[in-house]
């Protein structure tokens, strides 16, 4: 390939391949290079980008994966919405708030979600909003997603979470005990029931 690329440097289709091999040999910093050599020529797709915003990532430098993600986004036009998702899911699993925030603003920005797509952007905003001390806007979208889908175990399991620690131990135990209805959710809805239970000293419970 090295080779290949000394000879062809404008093929994009070499630089790509390189950058998943140097992944495979797991040299994220190098797959970076490559990647970002597709870049500068113009010739990046958004499967690249999110590729790229995914090595930075493994790197720890959030602003480059952040900038890699919103030029995916941005290329992308709203064609995969699923695919825009999913690095927002890992910024907010990294505790990447501000990083998150911008993602979800790009995302809505190409109009383009629907269903459980609007579904998922939603719960993953309540989580950051639950987490930077907003829960009262947090809880006002859970709710709002409850009503358009009354078998969303995670918002119900996110919902139950918020009315525990803000003393609201009745509801908090109305949306455990509707999420252990679902079998997908059911262990988790059981444990946190079990924990709210315990906190009310209802031990025979």
């Amino acid at each position: 390939l090295d080779e290949l690329i000394r000879q062809h440097p404008e093929r994009e289709g070499l630089w790509a391949l390189q950058a998943n091999i140097y992944i495979q040999k797991e040299q994220p910093a190098k797959a970076a290079v490559s990647l970002e050599m597709l870049r500068r020529l113009g010739k990046v797709k958004a499967q690249d980008l999110f590729l790229l915003g995914d090595v930075y990532m493994t790197q720890e430098a959030r602003d480059l994966a952040l900038s890699a993600y919103l030029e995916a986004v941005e290329k992308d036009a709203g064609q995969n919405p699923a695919k825009s998702l999913r690095p927002a899911q890992i910024l907010v699993s990294r505790n990447a708030w501000p990083e998150a925030r911008q993602l979800f603003a790009a995302i809505r920005q190409t109009g383009s979600l629907s269903g459980a797509d609007e579904l998922k952007l939603l719960r993953l905003e309540s989580r950051v909003a639950m987490s930077t001390g907003e829960g009262g806007k947090a809880i006002q979208t859970l709710e709002a997603i409850v009503q358009k889908d009354p078998l969303d175990g995670e918002a119900l399991l996110m919902a139950g979470d918020y009315y525990a620690r803000n003393g609201q131990p009745e509801k908090a135990e109305y949306r455990y005990d509707t999420a252990s209805k679902l079998d997908a959710f059911q262990a988790e809805a059981f444990v946190k029931r079990a924990q709210l239970l315990v906190q009310s000293r209802k031990y025979p419970q």
